[in-house]
């Protein structure tokens, strides 16, 4: 549902929404803290602060989804791939912005 939020431009609902998502699957996923939809969740959560101009929380937030999925995936794993993506995304766009 935030995806869908982040869609229609309004990255301060989907925040609010990933959230939440995060709280439920922490509370599901007690035994097995680096779930792979945890740090869904932290990714999703990194670009949002991006897109609000949250850049420390972003750059935490993504750290944290990187952890998590090196933690628990293959190193050529997808989703590793695209939160290196996100991450060069956003730093190349912080150092534009300076």
């Amino acid at each position: 549902m935030g995806e869908l939020y982040m869609a229609r431009c309004d990255a301060a609902g989907a925040l609010v929404l990933f959230e939440r998502a995060l709280d439920m699957y922490r509370r599901l996923f007690t035994l097995d803290g680096d779930h792979r939809d945890i740090a869904k969740c932290w990714h999703l959560i990194g670009q949002t602060h991006a897109t609000l101009g949250n850049n420390t929380k972003a750059s935490e937030a993504f750290e944290t989804a990187l952890r998590m999925w090196t933690n628990k995936l293959p190193k050529h794993h997808p989703d590793i791939l695209l939160c290196h993506q996100s991450m060069v995304a956003f730093y190349a766009d912080q150092r534009h912005n300076q």
